[in-house]
């Protein structure tokens, strides 16, 4: 399958916004996170904005690349945004720091080879039920 343009533009959006979260975190612990709110905000913000990138993406390219947990990605933004109770921020943290990564390399992989992500063992655990 060839990306068609929004699909492309979209994976590159959600992309950026991983890549800007890997920029965020760098050298920062939880315990730094934790203390810093307009660093919570920030990582908050491009989490939302990867789940609502990711539902825009055709049911074609989703179902093309079924290695990548879709379903949960677009799911996260209904929880940060109406239950944030259950988004505490140490999910969060987890989500940016183990999931998004994992879900960059898939895009990356889709990104650069123009259709296909290369296949991975291990299973993403990117849940919007664990938020």
């Amino acid at each position: 399958m060839v990306l068609n343009d929004n699909d492309r533009d979209s994976l590159q959006d959600i992309l950026n916004a991983a890549q800007a979260i890997d920029r965020f975190l760098v050298g920062k612990t939880l315990v730094k996170y934790l203390a810093d709110e307009i660093l919570q905000g920030k990582v908050k913000e491009k989490i939302e904005l990867i789940s609502v990138t990711a539902r825009r993406l055709s049911p074609e390219l989703r179902a093309e690349h079924p290695e990548i947990p879709w379903t949960e990605i677009v799911a996260v933004q209904e929880v940060v945004e109406h239950d944030y109770v259950r988004a505490q921020h140490e999910q969060l943290w987890r989500v940016a720091t183990r999931d998004i990564p994992e879900v960059a390399d898939w895009i990356k992989g889709i990104v650069d080879s123009g259709s296909q992500a290369y296949d991975d063992d291990g299973e993403c655990e990117f849940h919007a039920a664990g938020l």
